[in-house]
C-alpha cells in the first residue's frame, strides 16, 4: 500500500515540466489579477480588515481552483517550484512567454474578426446618370461630409483687418506705437 503511494507521487512529480509549470503560473496569476480588480487594485494596507479576510479566501480559493483546473497537487507544486534548477526557470519564463505570445495573437485575430467591414474601401470609377457624382450635399443626419465655401466668419474678420492694416505708412499706426521712455516730468 505504501509502495502505491510512493510510486503515485513520484508519477505525479514526473508530471510537472516546465511549460505546465508556465501554465499554471499564467493561470494563478490571471486569477489574481481579477481578484485584484474586484478590490480596486488595491493595497491590502488599504482596505478593511473584512475587506483583506475576503481578498485573502478569494485568493486560496481561485489558487486552489487553478491547480485543481491542471491536475496539479499544491504541495506537489510548490516542491517543484522550489526545487527548480536554473535552466527549468529559464525554461519556465521561455514558455511563459511564448504563452503571453499566443494569447496576443489570439487576442489580435479576435479584434481583426470583430471588426465591421474588412477594410475594403469602395473606389468609383467613373460617374454616369445612374452614378452621378455629388459635390456639396447637405446630408448631416447620413454622417457625410460638409462641404463649405469661402472662410469662416472668424477667419473673414481677421481678412478684413489685414487688408485695412495694408493703407497707410508700413501698415502701423504712428501715435500707438511712440515709446514712452525717459524721465517722466
Amino acid at each position: 500500500m505504501v509502495a502505491l503511494a510512493l510510486a503515485l507521487l513520484a508519477l505525479g512529480a514526473d508530471d510537472l515540466n516546465p511549460e505546465k509549470a508556465a501554465k499554471v503560473q499564467k493561470d494563478r496569476d490571471t486569477a489574481m489579477a481579477d481578484i485584484a480588480k474586484k478590490y480596486g487594485n488595491k493595497k491590502s494596507t488599504e482596505l478593511s480588515q473584512d475587506e483583506r479576510r475576503e481578498m485573502i479566501r478569494e485568493q486560496r480559493a481561485a489558487e486552489n481552483a487553478v491547480l485543481e483546473k491542471n491536475n496539479v497537487d499544491p504541495k506537489e507544486f510548490a516542491r517543484y517550484e522550489a526545487k527548480m534548477s536554473l535552466s527549468d526557470r529559464t525554461a519556465t519564463n521561455n514558455a511563459r512567454a511564448l504563452l503571453d505570445q499566443k494569447e496576443v495573437e489570439a487576442k489580435k485575430a479576435a479584434e481583426q474578426k470583430a471588426q465591421p467591414g474588412n477594410g475594403e474601401i469602395p473606389i468609383q470609377r467613373g460617374f454616369s446618370d445612374s452614378n452621378p457624382v455629388t459635390l456639396e450635399e447637405n446630408n448631416n443626419s447620413g454622417g457625410g461630409i460638409v462641404v463649405e465655401k469661402g472662410l469662416p466668419p472668424d477667419a473673414q474678420n481677421d481678412q478684413a483687418e489685414a487688408a485695412g492694416m495694408g493703407t497707410g505708412s508700413g501698415g502701423f499706426d504712428d501715435s500707438s506705437s511712440k515709446k514712452s521712455g525717459g524721465k517722466k516730468k
